[in-house]
């Protein structure tokens, strides 16, 4: 640091292109505003500078801008078919869900109501308030409602998804 009479201390640094020095002037690449005494000076931060000149503001570089969008897209990248993973994985659980529910309300039906094998419930006798299912199961992949079997079989997923069907 060299020090001038009258005046704050300047800090000195390599010198890269055209900076100013603590009094905002700007100095060419083989001068300098103190008379040429220091070829090795720079602006040091906004911090260190009076901040009364409007001329002065920070803002990002375009590079720096274009690091950040970098980042956030490889962010992305990995973390977009993730959720989409977990969301046929959730769809599948809650199908499956559903089928299960389906089999043991219609063998509970066939139990409580002395039936074959080969009887099918109706909806209506399955699903109520005070009945074996509070409402009807549904595959959230097709939307379409889980369709009733006999008491002898298992119940299949109405949409073509292969990891509805159960093991």
């Amino acid at each position: 640091m060299e020090q001038r009479s009258g005046h704050l201390p300047r800090l000195s640094f390599f010198r890269i292109g055209a900076w100013s020095g603590f009094d905002g002037r700007l100095t060419e690449a083989g001068g300098e505003s103190d008379g040429g005494k220091s070829m090795l000076s720079r602006k040091v931060g906004k911090s260190m500078l009076s901040r009364s000149s409007s001329r002065e503001r920070f803002a990002f570089t375009l590079v720096e801008i274009m690091i950040v969008v970098a980042i956030i897209g490889i962010l992305v990248a990995i973390a977009v078919p993730g959720f989409i993973n977990a969301r046929a994985q959730s769809r599948a659980k809650a199908c499956q869900e559903g089928q299960e529910k389906l089999d043991g309300a219609t063998q509970q039906w066939a139990l409580e109501n002395n039936q074959t094998a080969t009887a099918t419930p109706t909806w209506a006798q399955l699903v109520g308030p005070s009945l074996y299912l509070s409402r009807t199961p549904r595959c959230p992949e097709a939307g379409s409602v889980i369709a009733l079997h006999s008491v002898g079989t298992v119940a299949v997923c109405p949409s073509t998804v292969a990891s509805h069907l159960r093991q």
